[in-house]
């Protein structure tokens, strides 16, 4: 009966573990510098969208500065999952209004944002925005 139960909480923490494990998503790995288009953007507002297992916001930004490439829109609406739950950043407040973020864009004028992180979290990973303020 002791080996049963030993067995059954064994396999009860192997199944808890993934969901509880904090998950990022790591800016280095991207290769950021595959990107032609490079803007930093000011929160205008952000949203929680719901993404079990996930922080995952709905931000609109406006421009603030086009670091690389060509660009005309300025406001920007993109969803962005940085965390999982599990990495204790309970509750994880929404990006607030002016908080700076890089945004990373194909060439294209309408083109989507392909990845967007707040500039804080991404500067060590992107020599462009080295002068950045």
């Amino acid at each position: 009966m002791g080996r049963i139960l030993i067995v059954i909480i064994g396999l009860a923490m192997m199944a808890a573990s993934p969901a509880m494990a904090c998950r990022t998503l790591e800016p280095s790995a991207l290769g950021l510098h595959q990107y032609e288009t490079v803007l930093l953007a000011s929160v205008v507002e952000a949203e929680r969208v719901e993404n079990p297992g996930w922080y995952t916001w709905r931000i609109t930004a406006q421009t603030i500065q086009t670091i690389r490439g060509d660009q005309t829109t300025s406001r920007h609406t993109f969803t962005s999952t940085l965390y999982s739950i599990g990495c204790a950043r309970s509750p994880m407040q929404a990006p607030p209004a002016g908080e700076r973020w890089v945004l990373y864009l194909t060439p294209s004028d309408t083109a989507p944002i392909i990845r967007a992180f707040p500039l804080d979290y991404v500067r060590d990973h992107d020599p462009r925005l080295a002068n950045l303020p």
